[in-house]
């Protein structure tokens, strides 16, 4: 059941994600797409993670842009990013674009 929960959340926190994106960078097939986040993020409903139990796709490096990929149905392109391009914690998070890449800004 927590799975399914930190599904649909995932699901809702992606498509919310998307439409900032939208707004600030247009969403198109190559689009270089970096998610900084933590286990800390908006999306991640437990406080407790352990082995993958119930833990948000922006929880981990390697699976926010699969995710938005998959909701926007466009061939996005996962960049890494360091943490200190975000210039502040958002509460939510924030959508900036910097040189060519998009960079989703999570807690």
């Amino acid at each position: 059941m927590e799975r399914r929960e930190q599904t649909q959340r995932d699901i809702e926190i992606g498509n919310a994600v998307l439409s900032d994106i939208k707004n600030t960078a247009g969403i198109y097939n190559g689009e270089k797409i970096s998610v900084v986040s933590s286990w800390r993020n908006i999306a991640q409903l437990n406080t407790i993670a352990v082995m993958d139990y119930a833990s948000s796709a922006f929880t981990t490096a390697w699976s926010p842009v699969p995710l938005l990929r998959k909701l926007s149905g466009a061939d996005l392109r996962s960049v890494s990013m360091p943490a200190s391009v975000c210039p502040r914690e958002p509460e939510r998070w924030d959508v900036l674009k910097i040189n060519d890449v998009v960079v989703v800004c999570m807690k």
